[in-house]
């Protein structure tokens, strides 16, 4: 363990990573940043046709380190679906509830089209079938505490 700290530590005092990390997809913007403003000491999000439904997440580590519990999560409600791409972070239902995951490939069928979703910290694809009509949130913004 002393021996591998020791080769670290040329990485770690020059900002670097002695080991390869893996790229994963952003979300795209979907605020822009003149879009959101304060009025009467509030955060306000221009664009918005519904409000925006403000929560945090549950402990489940699977979104580490992107989102954790604690931070504060803006979803919106109001996107076209068909607009959803790989790197997107959605909430669907499943048998299981509420799922906040980030799309990782999306397959056309017969049906319309199939979302493969994963947590950014799991090492696999979740286990449903997920179509349009699951998707109930995209994720807009995240305020993260220290």
């Amino acid at each position: 363990m002393i021996k591998r700290l020791i080769e670290c530590l040329p990485y770690i005092i020059n900002g670097g990573y002695p080991f390869t990390t893996r790229d994963i997809p952003s979300p795209r913007a979907t605020v822009k940043t003149g879009d959101v403003y304060y009025d009467s000491g509030e955060v306000r999000i221009k664009g918005y046709k519904s409000e925006p439904l403000i929560s945090t997440v549950e402990d489940t580590n699977s979104m580490d380190p992107l989102i954790d519990a604690g931070h504060i999560c803006v979803f919106r409600t109001d996107f076209k679906k068909a607009d959803l791409g790989v790197g997107d972070v959605i909430v669907y239902q499943c048998q299981e509830g509420l799922i906040m995951h980030r799309i990782v490939k999306i397959t056309p069928d017969a049906l319309g089209r199939i979302y493969t979703l994963r947590g950014d910290n799991n090492i696999g694809n979740d286990p449903y079938i997920v179509r349009d009509e699951h998707i109930l949130y995209l994720l807009d913004l995240i305020k993260y505490y220290s």
